[in-house]
C-alpha cells in the first residue's frame, strides 16, 4: 500500500527538545524519494544544529529495496548525525533496525514507544555517546 500525496506530506520534519524527529507514513518507493528525504534531513540538521535522529516509522511501511539500503548508506556516512532511533511497530522490524546497526557498526537503536526513543537520546546527548562504534586498530608491530 503506497500512500498518496507528496514526499514533504507523508515525512514531516520537526525539533523536539534536542533530537531530530523524522515522522514517515506511507513508504519510500525509490532511491530518489530516499534522496530527497535525506537532503531534506540534512538541512534540517544544519538548521538546528542538532546531532540526534528520531525516525518514527509506526504509520509507515517496509520500503522498497533501494530506498531502504539508500537510507542505510546515508545514515552511515552522513556526518552531521551523532546517534539515531527508529520507532517500529512491530518486534521483528526492531530487532531488524538493531541488527542492520550492529553490521554496519552503528549506534542505532530500536523502539516500540516514540517517548523511550526520545528519553534515550536525549539521556545519551548528556553523555556525548557518538554514532560510529569506533574500534581501536590493532597495531601490527610498525
Amino acid at each position: 500500500m503506497k500512500m498518496s500525496g507528496d514526499l514533504a506530506e507523508r515525512a514531516r520534519i520537526e525539533s523536539s527538545a534536542g533530537v531530530l524527529l523524522v515522522t514517515s507514513r506511507g513508504v519510500l518507493s525509490s532511491s530518489r524519494e530516499a534522496a530527497i528525504l535525506s537532503q531534506r534531513i540534512e538541512r534540517a540538521l544544519n538548521r538546528t544544529g542538532l546531532r540526534r535522529v528520531v525516525f518514527d516509522n509506526r504509520d509507515s511501511l517496509p520500503s522498497v529495496e533501494s530506498a531502504h539500503d539508500y537510507m542505510w548508506n546515508w545514515i552511515e556516512h552522513c556526518s552531521l548525525i551523532d546517534e539515531a532511533a527508529f520507532v517500529m511497530v512491530s518486534s521483528v522490524r526492531q530487532w531488524r533496525v538493531e541488527l542492520n546497526a550492529r553490521q554496519r557498526g552503528l549506534r542505532v537503536r530500536g523502539f516500540s514507544r516514540l517517548d523511550d526513543a526520545l528519553r534515550s537520546l536525549r539521556s545519551s546527548a548528556r553523555s556525548a555517546i557518538r554514532l560510529r562504534v569506533h574500534v581501536p586498530k590493532a597495531d601490527n608491530g610498525s
